[in-house]
């Protein structure tokens, strides 16, 4: 499983009306692109970024759909880590 973080571009110089509305529409982008591209993931959404699960097999696809995708600042593939005690 592939954890990927996308980064929202400018949106925070927005109301918070106003950027509601942008990434509600950055969401649906995001998501009609993956199924029309036959990617399965699962979308975490935040405040200021979005958190995608994806297949390790999905990786180069995800790279090439998401350079097209006005509103994303910056997007990098992460791994989780657990704190040790």
């Amino acid at each position: 499983m592939q954890l990927l973080l996308i980064k929202y571009a400018e949106l925070w110089l927005k109301s918070e009306k106003i950027k509601r509305k942008f990434s509600l529409k950055l969401k649906k982008n995001i998501e009609d692109l993956f199924f029309d591209q036959n990617i399965k993931a699962e979308f975490l959404f935040k405040r200021d970024y979005i958190l995608v699960k994806a297949d390790d097999v999905y990786r180069e696809k995800i790279k090439k759909c998401l350079s097209f995708v006005c509103g994303i600042e910056y997007f990098c593939f992460a791994k989780y880590c657990k704190l040790s005690d």
